[in-house]
């Protein structure tokens, strides 16, 4: 908060207040005698973490975390580069990110193989875990969470094919405990859940379409 010019004592005050705050569980019975607060996290041997779910300047200051970290990506080389045809303009995209979902994209450079691109994949990876662990962050692992594919084409009878999974190639990252865990890899034709949205890499609608099928289904014979 401070690198972006926010003042100490407001930086200050929205710390104290989520250090202060006492967190109760309420039931139908009343609210409980317990509760959690940051003399617990000190007692722990912890220190704050989070800035509270739903805060509403949680977007500001997941800008201030992420966009030095997308920065530093970039200027390590990691990354895609797209040069505009009439400018000549270079944009170097390093990820696509929004709140805690993030793509981090490597692109092969005219004569590298796939191998050699998973190896700069693994270093980026790895790069980005430190810079988290750095704000306290962390690399959700799970298959629900965390995936790459490998995109990329053969000829085969005069026509373009997307390439399945190679087996050979492997991405391993640090989870939140500190272990080297392998990433799952997946064929672009597998559509996973974003946000809320099924996604394929080779822009296929199908899974997303038979989701929202299955809703007014659903919801058909809720009603009837």
């Amino acid at each position: 908060m401070r690198a972006y010019g926010i003042p100490e004592k407001g930086a200050q005050c929205a710390i104290t207040g989520l250090f202060e705050m006492e967190h109760h569980v309420r039931t139908v019975y009343g609210d409980s005698d317990d509760y959690y607060r940051g003399d617990k996290w000190a007692e722990e041997g912890l220190h704050p973490h989070g800035n509270g779910q739903g805060n509403g300047d949680g977007p500001a200051l997941w800008a201030c975390i992420s966009s030095p970290l997308l920065r530093i990506m970039r200027e390590m080389g990691y990354g895609v580069e797209f040069c505009s045809p009439i400018t000549k303009k270079v944009l170097h995209l390093s990820a696509i990110g929004f709140v805690d979902d993030t793509d981090y994209i490597q692109m092969a450079r005219p004569g590298e193989t796939d191998q050699e691109v998973t190896v700069k994949v693994q270093e980026g990876m790895a790069l980005c875990d430190y810079l988290l662990q750095t704000t306290g962050g962390a690399l959700e692992l799970s298959d629900a969470k965390s995936d790459f594919i490998n995109i990329g084409f053969e000829w085969k009878n005069g026509r373009s094919k997307m390439k399945k999974k190679d087996e050979s190639l492997s991405i391993s990252v640090c989870n939140n405990l500190g272990i080297l865990q392998n990433v799952r890899q997946l064929n672009p034709t597998d559509a996973r859940e974003t946000l809320g949205v099924f996604q394929a890499a080779d822009g296929s609608e199908e899974a997303q379409d038979n989701k929202l099928k299955k809703k007014v289904k659903d919801w058909v014979g809720n009603i009837e």
